[in-house]
């Protein structure tokens, strides 16, 4: 019973190195981000850093990227005017189409219909 009450306290504790990792990817959300580039942040090889960072945030770097990437774009299509067709290049993604697949994956929505939804002035005009 002690051992699983020290791993929990452990586990509990997010190492400084991680929290530079997410600090990183938040000044940079609006970017490609690859995980090479994170590792390097740390100490550790890109292995350890993965199993490090889904035991700590209980998702793959890739989930924890991709999501913050959304809310980011959330975010752009409520709170400003940008073409849709250029939020992707806003929010870091290498495509059109990596960017609309994952962001209907994440709300199951288009972005077009997110916007629409949640944007209070569009549903005034309509």
């Amino acid at each position: 019973m002690a051992n699983t009450r020290n791993i929990s306290m452990v586990v509990n504790r997010i190492p400084v190195q991680l929290l530079d990792v997410v600090h990183h990817i938040e000044e940079n959300i609006d970017k490609p981000i690859h995980i090479e580039e994170l590792s390097s942040l740390t100490s550790w090889g890109i292995t350890h850093f993965s199993r490090i960072f889904k035991l700590f945030y209980h998702k793959t770097i890739y989930q924890y990227i991709l999501e913050k990437k959304i809310e980011y774009a959330k975010e752009m299509l409520v709170n400003s005017d940008i073409y849709i067709s250029e939020l992707h290049f806003k929010c870091g993604f290498e495509s059109y189409s990596n960017f609309f697949h994952a962001f209907k994956k994440f709300t199951t929505m288009t972005p077009q219909e997110y916007r629409f939804y949640y944007k209070p002035y569009l549903k005034k005009v309509k």
